[in-house]
């Protein structure tokens, strides 16, 4: 465990990044990124919390960003992946994809082609010799770029295939910020489901951690005010069911177990509200140490 110096909260080690030589919590680090996204209205704010919640409720958040060979599949005909999965011939054969969605930007392209001995005329007959519609659309994974002009692009192609009934796999690099952005998106504005329901299901199917671009939560937070119309609207409460499986989770990762009599103290001991905070995770700890009879001053 290492003391982050801004919270005096320890934290494991792969949670801890160091700034100018300095140990940080990653929460304490995603915090001081939202700062750099101001001014924002108070609206935003709070869809801020609410992609927050959603996406790092489900412990470990920031320990869960392995690269996930297999693509996840979102919808019966969307699947979201990295670029490693986007050329894995056999499986997209398996799965009847004819279009595939590339949001690596290309000079990043280029350098990771390259790696694989590849150039680009190579890389586009890979797809055109296999039937694939391949379609590239340069996107930036950075906090301060705007993914909106990518996102109508995909967005017109995500359509396309929709009404034609075909199977497609948006993908960037590692399937985490950029493709991510357009899945989460696409389940927003075309399949009405809630921001927050959007981005638990895309995780969940993706069992890995997406989405740790604060740039792009923002901009997902605006997307949701101008499409579903009302703040409120943008999130739906998360369900006693989930609740409970988001302390189950807290349990397992503080007291290194989940048996059920710990579980059943901390969620008596919590209002399921208040599991919607930004201070869950200390006030869990707080609760587990007292519930397992490791606060010692119980």
């Amino acid at each position: 465990m290492v003391l982050c110096v801004a919270c005096d909260e320890a934290v494991p080690r792969p949670m801890v990044k160091l700034i100018e030589g300095r140990p940080h919590c990653r929460n304490c680090c995603r915090r001081k990124e939202e700062l750099s996204l101001e001014p924002l209205t108070e609206e935003e704010r709070q869809g801020l919390v609410v992609v927050r919640n959603a996406l790092e409720t489900s412990v470990p958040y920031w320990t869960n960003f392995t690269t996930v060979e297999t693509p996840a599949q979102i919808l019966p005909w969307l699947y979201l992946g990295g670029l490693d999965a986007a050329m894995n011939f056999d499986w997209l054969a398996q799965r009847g994809i004819s279009t595939v969605i590339n949001l690596v930007h290309w000079w990043e392209l280029d350098s990771r082609l390259s790696e694989r001995s590849q150039d680009f005329d190579s890389f586009l007959y890979l797809y055109a010799s296999r039937d694939i519609r391949l379609c590239i659309v340069d996107a930036m994974d950075s906090i301060a770029f705007d993914i909106q002009e990518p996102w109508q692009e995909v967005e017109v192609v995500l359509q396309e295939c929709a009404s034609a009934g075909h199977n497609v796999l948006v993908h960037c690099a590692a399937g985490h910020n950029r493709s991510a952005f357009m899945v989460v998106a696409w389940l927003l504005q075309h399949e009405g489901m809630s921001l927050s329901d959007a981005l638990v299901l895309c995780q969940q199917r993706r069992n890995s951690s997406i989405l740790s671009n604060v740039g792009f939560r923002l901009q997902l937070v605006r997307n949701a005010n101008r499409h579903v119309g009302e703040p409120a609207a943008m999130v739906r409460e998360m369900s006693s069911a989930d609740k409970v499986t988001a302390i189950t989770d807290m349990v397992r990762y503080v007291a290194g177990d989940a048996t059920e009599q710990l579980t059943r103290q901390v969620t008596d001991e919590i209002m399921m509200t208040d599991m919607i905070r930004q201070d869950s995770r200390r006030q869990i700890s707080a609760l587990v140490r007292h519930c397992s009879g490791k606060d010692k001053n119980s």
